[in-house]
C-alpha cells in the first residue's frame, strides 16, 4: 500500500491551528482544501468576536487592565488611573469610613476621610465599590462640607462622628474628573439619602 504525501500548511497562531484541525479529515488525515469549507469555519468565530464588540462597551473595555495607558515623560514613567466605575445615575450605601492623617500635599500636609460606597445600577446585581477620599475642612465650600450637607435631614439637630455615616443610603450621580497628571477619578453628588427608620 502506497502512503499519500500530504502538505500540512503554516500555521499563524493557535486560532488559526485550531481552525485547521477542525477542518482536518478524520478517517484520511487529510486538510480539506475545499475555500467555502474553510469560511465556514471561521464564521462562528466571526461571530463570537461580533457578540463580545456589542457586550462590551467602550467605557468597559477602557477599563481592562489590558488597555490602561502608560504615559511617559522626561522623568518618570507612569501607569495612568481611569475611574473605576462609569458616570450615571447609581443608589448606594456607605459601607466604611476610615482616616489618614498627615497626607503630604502641595500646601503641607492635611488629613483626610475615606468613605467607601457601594454603587447599583437598576438592573444590575452586583455592586461596585469605590473609595474616595474627602480633605478634612471646615470650609463651608469643601467637597467634604458640600457632601455632609446631604445629610442633615438625617441628623437636624443632633452632633455626630463621622462614623454615623456607615449604613446610610440613597441615590447619587457619579461624574468623572481627570488631574493634571492624567488620572481620572469619580466624583460623588448625593442626589436623595433615606431617613432612618425608628
Amino acid at each position: 500500500m502506497a502512503l499519500k504525501k500530504v502538505i500540512r500548511p503554516i500555521l499563524r497562531g493557535p486560532i488559526e491551528a485550531h481552525e485547521k484541525m477542525l477542518a482536518a479529515d478524520n478517517s484520511e488525515g487529510t486538510v480539506d482544501e475545499d475555500p467555502s469549507h474553510e469560511d465556514s469555519l471561521i464564521e462562528p468565530i466571526r461571530e463570537i468576536k461580533e457578540e463580545r464588540e456589542v457586550t462590551e462597551s467602550p467605557v468597559e473595555n477602557a477599563r481592562l487592565p489590558i488597555n490602561r495607558v502608560i504615559k511617559f515623560s522626561d522623568e518618570m514613567v507612569k501607569l495612568l488611573r481611569r475611574a473605576k466605575v462609569a458616570e450615571g445615575s447609581y443608589f448606594f450605601e456607605i459601607d466604611s469610613v476610615t482616616s489618614r492623617e498627615g497626607v503630604q500635599g502641595n500646601y503641607g500636609p492635611y488629613d483626610q476621610y475615606l468613605l467607601t460606597f457601594s454603587l447599583l445600577r437598576s438592573g444590575e446585581d452586583v455592586p461596585n465599590h469605590i473609595t474616595i477620599p474627602y480633605t478634612i475642612s471646615s470650609n463651608p465650600d469643601s467637597p467634604l462640607m458640600q457632601f455632609l450637607i446631604n445629610f442633615k435631614c438625617v441628623f437636624e439637630g443632633q452632633s455626630i462622628t463621622i462614623q454615623q455615616l456607615i449604613g446610610l443610603k440613597g441615590g447619587c450621580d457619579i461624574s468623572h474628573y481627570m488631574t493634571d497628571s492624567g488620572d481620572e477619578y469619580e466624583r460623588l453628588a448625593v442626589r436623595t439619602v433615606e431617613k432612618l427608620k425608628k
